[in-house]
């Protein structure tokens, strides 16, 4: 079969495959069908042009539940045992993980998830709170429609989420299955209408969690709230039933089925960002909470002290089909070698660095990087020209923790070792949340077809001007915390590195490393260990 043929039988073949699943589970379930039609009620339902699907993962504790009350949320699983929960009305609440509908109501840990599984109402607010169909013995047994607003959703491994997969989301038959509870709450974002959605508490840590709960060195930093003595024990049990090679095999499939989640939501219009501070999730684009809800101006991050020996990396994101200027990042100046060669070198001067990336989809670029320096391959979807710098360090501090980061261009070849040592020496003994290079700018400038700082019946002298500051593409240095939680490279309290002309040249265009060329041949060729 040619390639065509074979993905009209594969189609074809899934499509038989979940309606025979759909017709048996009907079959066997008595009123699952008129159930399932009552979610049409939700379809395109939002009011609103964004929602947040908050997980449990332990970065939930960063977030201020205050910012979220006036906002639509969905909740998951045990959310209810979150100090703040209170303050928000979600709009849904899901529980999907078979484990807990495997229950004991005489074992003390069973009870209290039974517990918590009706504490998600409050204050006269009940949110439409959904369980698979497959569970609805489980919830007539324990009577939770008495206190619950209850509805049922399908999902069958006979569809499952892939690359492939771009229909319609129809929450009143059969959904696509998926690794963990979010990712149905992500579905349902997109059936009830949502434009953006934004992830919380997303951690993906469960690996972590499932490894520690059978070691049993289970502990609250594990979680976004506090869990018992009893949930803990439950947990452990349930990680010894499923085994460790599955509960790894899950965690991969995880991964994976997000980043075909976000491409989903691509297809259809739908904005998907994970705004969790911490998260392994690289799949789906960051950005900080602050800055999505316009809280950014006034707030400032949380500084802890920095560690005794704190852990800083460089990193040098790259491109090889630059638009400007094809293959500017290892075009080689005349009688020297490619340009990316010059920053590494210089990072490598550079003391109090502890490792230094260069951060590019293309593996080809590491027959260019000198000795000493790692290569870290990014996802290509990191290359379009509408993503942001941000997106791509927030991915790459995803992958790479550290306590400092010092960020570079290749474009910015020489900018020196020195200035790059004072902005990070300013950041490591505590003063400044970041640093960057400038040039001082003390010329006549124009804005909007009038002079910007002088007056035309006042010429003053050039150095009389009040001096500006012009970022260069030197260097940017900023603590994890300015990126995770302000989604910037800058901080408040910024130290100005200020740097002249030659190191201030950034090269775009053909004419920029022409001029650049010159000032390595004529200027700097042989300087200061400039080869």
């Amino acid at each position: 079969m040619n390639k065509k043929s074979d993905w009209l039988y594969n189609h074809w073949h899934w499509f038989r495959n979940e309606h025979r699943s759909y017709r048996r589970m009907c079959r066997k379930i008595s009123g699952a069908k008129e159930l399932l039609k009552t979610n049409e009620q939700f379809r395109k339902c939002a009011k609103r042009k964004r929602c947040f699907v908050l997980g449990n993962g332990p970065s939930l504790r960063d977030v201020d539940f205050e910012w979220l009350k006036d906002e639509d949320v969905i909740t998951v699983n045990q959310a209810s045992r979150h100090p703040d929960f209170k303050k928000l009305r979600p709009k849904f609440h899901f529980w999907a993980d078979p484990t807990f509908f495997d229950i004991d109501p005489d074992n003390p840990g069973d009870r209290e998830l039974l517990n918590a599984m009706c504490s998600i109402n409050s204050d006269n607010h009940k949110p439409a709170c959904f369980f698979p169909i497959q569970q609805k013995d489980f919830v007539e047994r324990y009577h939770l429609a008495d206190d619950l607003d209850v509805h049922y959703f399908y999902s069958s491994s006979a569809r499952s989420f892939s690359p492939r997969f771009r229909r319609e989301l129809d929450f009143s038959t059969i959904i696509p299955s998926g690794y963990t509870v979010v990712m149905w709450c992500i579905m349902m974002a997109v059936y009830a209408g949502y434009e953006e959605i934004y992830l919380l508490g997303c951690d993906t840590t469960s690996i972590m969690v499932n490894l520690k709960s059978l070691l049993q060195q289970n502990d609250n930093s594990d979680y976004g709230y506090d869990v018992t003595a009893n949930e803990k024990q439950r947990l452990e049990r349930m990680v010894l039933r499923q085994g460790v090679r599955a509960q790894a095999q899950a965690f991969l499939r995880t991964l994976q089925e997000y980043g075909w989640l976000y491409e989903y939501c691509r297809y259809h219009g739908v904005t998907l960002v994970n705004c969790s501070s911490v998260t392994v999730v690289d799949g789906v684009p960051r950005q900080s909470l602050a800055s999505v809800l316009g809280k950014t101006a006034g707030q400032t991050p949380k500084m802890q002290p920095l560690p005794q020996q704190p852990r800083t990396v460089a990193v040098v994101p790259m491109k090889l089909n630059n638009r400007r200027l094809p293959q500017k990042n290892t075009k080689a100046f005349t009688n020297g070698k490619p340009l990316c060669y010059y920053i590494l070198n210089t990072l490598k001067q550079v003391q109090g660095i502890d490792e230094i990336f260069v951060y590019c989809s293309n593996p080809d670029i590491q027959e260019f990087i000198p000795e000493g320096v790692h290569y870290l391959r990014r996802s290509e979807s990191l290359d379009q020209d509408t993503t942001s710098m941000n997106e791509v360090l927030q991915a790459f501090a995803a992958e790479v923790p550290a306590d400092v980061y010092v960020m570079t261009h290749t474009t910015a070849p020489f900018i020196s070792a020195q200035s790059i040592h004072c902005g990070l020496s300013k950041v490591l003994q505590g003063e400044h949340d970041s640093s960057f290079a400038a040039k001082k700018l003390q010329d006549f400038l124009w804005k909007d077809g009038k002079p910007f700082n002088y007056t035309l019946d006042n010429i003053p002298r050039t150095q009389d001007l009040p001096p500006l500051c012009e970022e260069t593409s030197g260097f940017y240095i900023y603590r994890r915390e300015v990126l995770t939680e302000l989604n910037r490279r800058i901080g408040n309290s910024p130290y100005i590195v200020e740097v002249g002309e030659i190191e201030s040249v950034d090269i775009d265009e053909a004419e920029d490393f022409a001029i650049a060329d010159a000032i390595y041949n004529h200027l700097l060729k042989g300087q200061n260990g400039i080869p």
